[in-house]
């Protein structure tokens, strides 16, 4: 039995390495209201979850052939809970920090600096090789507390509208008389989660092996 358990899930965990996995962003702002909503599901778009935030609530969801299914759904609260009164803090009567021990200090923040440098930029190079973008729609009206500031955001954006881009469109106006956001966001994105592990576990060796070889030098 547990040998036809794990022959049919590996078919599925082989899937979810090779097929790209669909983050759908949704955004409405409406004056004070607002809701959020964040799909992500497989199989292209076969099955997945959904968490949102409206009325100040969360709420999650199954997503099935890219539509929510109304039962079961798991809500809760996001109120944040009253901020506790903190002490004050007393002065200090210690020694200052000597100059000896704030050199060892940031030289060895420069190690670590160094150490992950590398790896990490090598790492961010990748990202963009895992996440695709399949659309950006942007719909509505949007107002800053300064106008010359709104008519220069207007014109940026008027500027991209020139970008022959397929998957982005941007329909905004301007609101002189008003500050916020009044419209629709909607954002889909591919993410390659087996190239992601990839690429993580190769910067996870990159730094294990340039920590190995600092403590070799220094024997």
């Amino acid at each position: 039995m547990a040998e036809i358990l794990i022959w049919s899930l590996l078919p599925v965990v082989l899937a979810l390495f090779v097929l790209p996995i669909a983050v759908r962003v949704y955004l409405f702002a409406d004056g004070q209201q607002h809701r959020v909503r964040i799909d992500g599901s497989l199989f292209m778009g076969l099955c997945g979850l959904s968490i949102g935030w409206r009325r100040q609530d969360w709420q999650l969801q199954a997503v099935l052939m890219r539509w929510l299914v109304p039962w079961p759904t798991l809500r809760w609260p996001s109120g944040r809970k009253p901020e506790e009164p903190q002490p004050q803090p007393q002065p200090r009567t210690s020694a200052p920090l000597s100059h000896r021990r704030g050199y060892v200090f940031w030289r060895s923040v420069a190690g670590r600096i160094r150490l992950f440098s590398r790896p990490a930029l090598r790492l961010l190079r990748s990202m963009l090789k895992c996440i695709s973008l399949r659309k950006l729609h942007i719909t509505g009206r949007l107002g800053l507390s300064d106008a010359a500031a709104t008519g220069t955001l207007y014109g940026w954006l008027q500027a991209l509208r020139a970008i022959p881009w397929r998957s982005v469109r941007v329909e905004v106006q301007p609101c002189f008389h008003g500050v916020g956001f009044h419209g629709t966001l909607e954002l889909v994105l591919h993410l390659y989660a087996g190239r992601l592990l990839w690429n993580l576990a190769q910067a996870l060796v990159a730094v294990a092996w340039r920590g190995l070889r600092n403590r070799l030098r220094r024997r």
